[in-house]
């Protein structure tokens, strides 16, 4: 088995770039099958590939070939252990100030009103809420005091939850799971590229398409895993500083 592959950068949302969105899609389906495992890890202010293994170089640079420079050709990247998207041309990316994002549907899955709980302590522990495939796991140190937790599902349309205690901070971030097979990350490749946690204060305004604004985005990661020889979006993992309202989305 192959480590995890991780491709950094910022949310993409408002910017006009589906045709270069399919180039790099094609170009993952055709460098990315042999491999076991693929993540991708969205971050404020990154913007960059990385990859740790010779056997996987020949499938980072064709990914980065696929998904360099949307305004011009890409730049051919020579073997090594990590590949760069090219600082001028993508110069924009790192600009995007506008938190205007889409939701994520389930497909036939979790539900408004569900939800789960747990006492977690100084020495940490996980809520397993299983009816929405997520989980919250609090690592030691984090809480003082023993602490009553609650993750609950607010829409059974779209992956969005509410946890509490809301305002309850943390030394060390919480890390929160999502699996995604009963996601639309699983069903839209574009939605699955550029999917990550967003938090937002109070109820969201959601318009007819999906869109809303997020107050904040999270770091977050998505993994990748081979089902067959296809690449399927595995889950995805938030780190939070604090409890409140978050989404699950797509920039």
């Amino acid at each position: 088995m192959h480590p995890d592959v991780t491709i950094s950068f910022m949310s993409f949302a408002q910017l006009d770039l589906r045709d270069w969105y399919a180039r790099c899609l094609r170009g993952a389906r055709d460098s990315l099958i042999s491999h076991t495992d693929f993540t991708l890890h969205q971050g404020n202010g990154m913007n960059r590939f990385a990859g740790s293994l010779t056997a996987v170089v020949a499938a980072i640079a064709l990914l980065a070939t696929a998904c360099g420079d949307p305004s011009g050709p890409a730049e051919s990247v020579a073997p090594s252990q990590s590949v760069s998207l090219p600082s001028d041309g993508d110069a924009k990316l790192l600009n995007v100030t506008s938190l205007l994002v889409k939701t994520v549907a389930w497909y036939n899955y979790c539900g408004a009103g569900l939800s789960a709980s747990g006492k977690i302590g100084p020495k940490g522990g996980t809520i397993d809420f299983s009816k929405c495939d997520v989980t919250i796991t609090v690592p030691a140190g984090a809480l003082s005091t023993t602490t009553t937790i609650t993750i609950t599902s607010t829409s059974g349309s779209y992956v969005s939850y509410d946890i509490q205690p809301h305002g309850l901070t943390f030394p060390a971030p919480v890390i929160v799971t999502q699996k995604l097979k009963y996601t639309a990350a699983t069903r839209d490749p574009l939605v699955a590229l550029t999917l990550l946690g967003v938090y937002v204060s109070g109820i969201p305004l959601i318009s007819s398409d999906g869109s809303f604004l997020a107050t904040e985005l999270l770091d977050s990661k998505t993994t990748y895993k081979l089902d067959g020889l296809k690449l399927v979006p595995d889950k995805q993992t938030w780190k939070l500083n604090h409890f409140s309202r978050y989404m699950l989305a797509s920039g």
